[in-house]
């Protein structure tokens, strides 16, 4: 049980992080991951769009740390992580598959999401309720 909560705290504590500076600094974000414009600049619908994801990820941050906090009695939080991490997969590897991005620009996102996705459905408590 210590194992998975620690992994949905720290998936927790990673989405927040990550909603913060999808507020914060979206243009250093999609610096990191090569995404710029030749212009150099990210049009203002597409920040707008990062933001939006960010207040997502840090609700979703604060609601994976709760659960963490107690998975038996927030059950509920931790079906979400699951379906969370492998929604967050799935589409991962849709929009390299699709074109949009390269797995060398998202590998590091891929492999992050997935070794969690594993772990949650490793150290899911399916015999204890």
């Amino acid at each position: 049980m210590r194992n998975l909560k620690a992994a949905l705290v720290l998936f927790g504590a990673i989405h927040m992080a990550q909603g913060l500076f999808l507020i914060i600094k979206p243009d250093r974000i999609a610096e990191l991951m090569e995404f710029v414009e030749p212009s150099g600049t990210l049009p203002d619908y597409v920040l707008y769009i990062m933001a939006l994801l960010g207040i997502a990820f840090i609700a979703a941050g604060v609601w994976f740390i709760i659960a963490g906090l107690d998975p038996l009695q927030n059950i509920n939080g931790v079906r979400l992580a699951i379906l969370w991490a492998g929604l967050l997969l799935a589409i991962q590897l849709y929009t390299v598959a699709r074109g949009y991005v390269t797995f060398g620009e998202t590998w590091t996102e891929i492999a992050l999401t997935a070794i969690f996705t594993v772990a949650f459905l490793f150290f899911y408590p399916y015999r204890r309720r």
